[in-house]
């Protein structure tokens, strides 16, 4: 429940919050691993160690559908591009693709022969990737369901997948200590970087400009182009980062570690912009709105909460 605290005015936003919590959404009965907007900013997908998931509207946090269908913890949900199809996967081994808005089930993906950890559509939607603890990175044909081909190499589970935004190159993260590149259109490896600590997740920034790299030093490592050389590092206090997302814009970053905490940084300075609190766990999965404007986050306190990203950083800028 959100306490009448302060009211913090946006050029697309008038909510009342407290500490820039919107809202708290409650129903699901485990862990929530996973948070997804989709691309019109209406509707937030989240995933659950209680196998559903659920579809909420942004405005007022009411329920849409419960899709039911995987027989163990679901991982990660996504939308595609256009909103017509989310993307869920879990500890099931399976991929299912939904029909939005009426959740109707359009795919089930088998061929995965441990728990696919990660999914991404490709920038025009037409390809789905899928990165699982069988050390493999599989490329689907999101039409058909097909097999498209499959990503060999890694010694040791597949933990983050990332397309560029021109959906040339795919970014894949193991646990192995390495990062590779690869050419989407045939498959091929364009290089590796294996100069790091042991890997938790990697994501490209949408301007392409920049990776994000988690790994167990403890930090994020920003590494730009031209060869994603070393840039930057941010530091989160000695804790163990576990996820990392930047905000549309690419002006922020969001993320989130063993504790109850997210924290908001500036990707220009590296400067820490907020530190949000409220959930009673670990938080395990943030998503920022496609306007950059709202952060959602999901814990293993069985809630998704929704923050004001715009009065946090306006706030910020205006103490500075």
């Amino acid at each position: 429940m959100v306490r009448k605290m302060d009211v913090i005015r946006g050029p697309t936003h008038n909510y009342v919050i407290d500490n820039f919590l919107i809202r708290t959404i409650r129903g699901h009965t485990s862990y929530v691993s996973s948070v997804a907007f989709s691309p019109d900013g209406t509707v937030l997908a989240s995933a659950s160690g209680d196998e559903t998931i659920r579809l909420q509207n942004v405005s007022d946090g009411s329920l849409i559908c419960i899709l039911i269908g995987h027989t163990n913890s679901v991982l990660d949900v996504v939308f595609d591009p256009s909103g017509q199809i989310l993307a869920s996967t879990g500890l099931d081994k399976i991929i299912q693709l939904w029909k939005m808005p009426n959740g109707s089930l359009i795919h089930t993906l088998t061929g995965h022969t441990q728990c696919v950890d990660s999914v991404v559509f490709s920038p025009d939607g037409k390809i789905l990737a899928s990165a699982s603890w069988d050390k493999t990175i599989r490329l689907w044909d999101v039409a058909t369901g097909s097999l498209i081909r499959i990503l060999k190499g890694y010694t040791t589970g597949v933990k983050g997948i990332a397309f560029s935004s021109d959906g040339e190159t795919l970014i894949s993260a193991d646990v192995d200590r390495t990062i590779r590149l690869w050419r989407v259109s045939d498959g091929s490896l364009l290089c590796v970087l294996d100069d790091l600590n042991r890997i938790v997740n990697v994501i490209f920034s949408p301007d392409n400009q920049t990776v994000a790299i988690i790994n167990q030093d403890k930090n994020i490592q920003l590494r730009s182009q031209p060869y994603y050389s070393f840039q930057r590092t941010l530091y989160d206090a000695g804790k163990w980062i576990t996820n990392v997302v930047f905000s549309p814009n690419s002006r922020f970053l969001a993320s989130t570690n063993w504790s109850d905490t997210i924290r908001l940084w500036k990707v220009s300075d590296n400067s820490e912009v907020r530190i949000l609190e409220g959930h009673k766990g670990s938080v395990l999965g943030i998503a920022f709105s496609p306007d950059s404007r709202l952060l959602a986050s999901g814990g293993n306190d069985r809630t998704i909460r929704l923050w004001d990203c715009y009065a946090a950083f306006e706030e910020n800028l205006s103490n500075n």
